[in-house]
């Protein structure tokens, strides 16, 4: 039996099993199968069916629309271990060992990109793995304070409120530059630079330097950033 399970900032809220012969919907209505109480989750926002095909996945025109693994998608065929954000929460799917199910989606047919930063509001999110770390490119998107997503073009990228920054973050107490992320053969680290404003990684105050997880939720004054990788 498949099972889907609720996360927000990266603890587990509940674990939802459901039938094959039943269709599963998603959204902020009580009425849903699965109920995600917050604004940014559209009253209906996406369902799940058993098809031919597998366990499909279909965005219902929600606002914020409805990720997999990092990608705007319509609709999708779910794959064992397939990370669905809607909103600000993650959706983990498993399915039982006796279940099979096609294992990889054909290019093209499923996939619809996000164009612009207006579609791209909603967090993005990916399903973490060495070698996306090791290959991917490194990116943070706008959750709130601002709107689309940034890349690490080069081997660091700066955040404060002084025009020179690669992302301008405002807030009377952020430094002009207030923190600052490098490519290092580990990963990505953000290392706090100045000022009196808190940056905050989970909700926990840095000091000095850490290294960055995919998913990792970055707060420096009025903005709040998603890293992960493209």
């Amino acid at each position: 039996m498949p099972k889907l399970t609720l996360k927000f900032n990266n603890k587990v809220v509940k674990v939802y099993t459901f039938k094959k012969d039943k269709s599963i919907s998603i959204g902020r209505r009580d009425t849903n199968d699965i109920v995600i109480p917050n604004l940014t989750v559209s009253g209906s926002h996406a369902k799940i069916d058993y098809t031919d095909d597998g366990f499909l996945l279909t965005d219902l025109n929600s606002k914020n629309k409805t990720y997999v693994n990092g990608e705007e998608l319509n609709t999708a065929i779910l794959n064992d271990h397939d990370v669905i954000v809607i909103g600000k929460h993650n959706l983990v799917f498993n399915l039982s060992k006796d279940e099979h199910i096609q294992s990889e989606r054909e290019p093209g047919m499923d996939r619809t990109m996000a164009l612009n930063s207006e579609a791209h509001k909603g967090i993005i999110s990916k399903k973490a793995s060495v070698e996306t770390q090791n290959q991917g490119i490194a990116m943070l998107a706008f959750v709130e304070g601002g709107e689309g997503k940034v890349e690490l073009k080069g081997t660091t990228l700066s955040i404060g409120k002084d025009s020179s920054n690669d992302i301008v973050v405002h807030g009377f107490f952020v430094g002009k530059t207030a923190a600052i992320l490098k490519k290092t053969k580990q990963g990505v680290t953000l290392s706090y630079e100045g000022g009196f404003a808190k940056i905050l990684v989970n909700n926990k105050v840095i000091k000095h330097t850490v290294l960055l997880e995919e998913f990792d939720v970055i707060k420096i004054g009025g903005a709040e950033l998603q890293f992960f990788y493209k």
